[in-house]
């Protein structure tokens, strides 16, 4: 047994005269061995149960910062909003005031039908223009997610940027110069994200043009390429606002580190748009020439070939419907806002029959009391919402169609509606009501 085991000890590169003579030195010797392994056996366990609780903590960690990173990038949107308010005053006061002077002019003249149809034309304008302030309104104000990446061209956040801040840029005598690419260039991108990194760096220049008054020719230039050998969309932002010093060069994308006099900005605007960026996979860096001006280059993924391009329902081709002839169609239509329920009604009134209501509550028992081929419904209503008036209008008549409308219907909102296989989504305020008209015409042909 003594030899066996020495010749065992030595296959594993131990000194055979190390080894004990007699068993019972060698029944200690395992002990201890076995003693030793027990040891290190809840050794590693610890050493297991400790990595596994670092990693659970390490995750909560890294969930806490990128919420707190969507809080802090909303807080710098929300501070450019501020920052706008009374230039977006302005903006929303001038129409305004232009619609209600037509409007009266419609009232208290007598004029040609000519004239009249040009004033309603200008009426819609200056309403379609009040329409898509509040839509980059409603869009910097919301709270973006990892799932809002999708293949966009470049040239949408670029443009609604300056849509909603040119006219302010205008009225400082900044010109804007953005050249038109031949062809789209497209990303994988969040919208509204590269959006608020275009309208701070407008803001930026803003500002420093403010504090440079005595600058002639104030120019923005936004200049957008393809790089197909790097597979990069490059974004060249540069303006001639005075550039800044080393000093500031070397700090301008460290959070909270800003120029700007208090009150005026969080210091948060560059330090996010790099974060942006990054989680992107991009890049951006800044060159700045002290008394002249600054440029800031982005480079940007493009999104892959075949990647969807969005697009909304205003933008669908149109098709040719059959005239119909009878009224065999039957929609419940609920809104609260009594101009919108009687304005929508009238016109689905020319081709269907429409039951129509401000209460969701009587709109819910002529559910019970009526067949239905389709809901319109408003989303956020009193005393019942959309969404659970159409759980009730499937639970009656599974059959049913949807279309759901809102002017506000935020991330939590439109998950709820991914509950229902099927449904259509409007966004108010329409701005051409033969959107609506082309797509109930649809549903219901389609499903003849």
């Amino acid at each position: 047994m003594n030899h066996i085991l020495k010749r065992q000890l030595k296959k594993m590169g131990l000194d055979k005269s190390k080894c004990p003579d007699s068993l019972e030195s060698w029944q200690g010797l395992l002990e201890l061995i076995e003693l030793t392994y027990t040891q290190a056996d809840e050794d590693r366990y610890l050493l297991e149960r400790s990595i596994e609780i670092s990693s659970i903590e390490m995750n909560e960690r890294i969930e806490k910062n990128k919420e707190m990173s969507l809080q802090l990038a909303q807080a710098s949107k929300l501070s450019s909003l501020g920052t706008l308010s009374s230039g977006i005053a302005h903006e929303l006061n001038n129409p305004l005031m232009g619609l209600m002077g037509h409007l009266d002019m419609l009232k208290k003249r007598q004029e040609s039908e000519e004239k009249k149809n040009e004033r309603y034309a200008r009426c819609l304008k200056l309403i379609n223009r009040m329409c898509s302030i509040v839509a980059h309104l409603r869009d910097l104000s919301r709270t973006s997610k990892e799932e809002d990446l999708k293949s966009i061209d470049v040239a949408l956040p670029i443009a609604d940027s300056f849509d909603l801040l040119g006219k302010q840029l205008t009225y400082e005598n900044i010109k804007f110069i953005i050249p038109a690419n031949k062809t789209p260039i497209h990303i994988m991108a969040d919208k509204n994200k590269i959006e608020s990194i275009i309208q701070n760096l407008i803001l930026n220049s803003f500002h420093a043009f403010e504090n440079h008054r005595h600058i002639e020719n104030k120019t923005i230039e936004l200049v957008t390429k393809e790089d197909s050998e790097k597979n990069k969309c490059i974004i060249s932002y540069s303006d001639n606002a005075g550039g800044m010093p080393d000093e500031v060069l070397k700090n301008v994308f460290d959070p909270f580190f800003t120029t700007k006099d208090v009150g005026v900005g969080t210091g948060l605007g560059m330090s996010i748009a790099q974060q942006i960026i990054r989680e992107h996979g991009g890049n951006i860096v800044c060159t700045t020439k002290f008394g002249e001006g600054t440029k800031f280059i982005i480079e940007l993924p493009l999104a892959a070939h075949g990647e969807s391009k969005n697009q909304s329902l205003a933008q669908m081709p149109a098709i040719s419907l059959p005239k119909i002839t009878t009224l065999d169609k039957r929609i419940l239509f609920v809104e609260d806002e009594e101009d919108i329920c009687e304005i929508y009604s009238s016109i689905l009134a020319d081709l269907f029959k429409v039951d129509a209501f401000t209460d969701p509550i009587a709109a819910k028992e002529s559910l019970s009391t009526q067949q239905y081929d389709l809901l319109l419904t408003d989303i956020k209503m009193p005393k019942l919402n959309g969404i659970d008036l159409a759980k009730i209008a499937r639970s009656i008549n599974p059959t049913i169609e949807l279309v759901f409308i809102s002017g506000d219907a935020d991330g939590k909102t439109k998950k709820e509606l991914e509950s229902f296989k099927t449904f259509y989504f409007l966004d108010k305020p329409l701005k051409d009501n033969k959107v609506l008209h082309r797509l109930i015409r649809r549903i219901l042909i389609d499903k003849n």
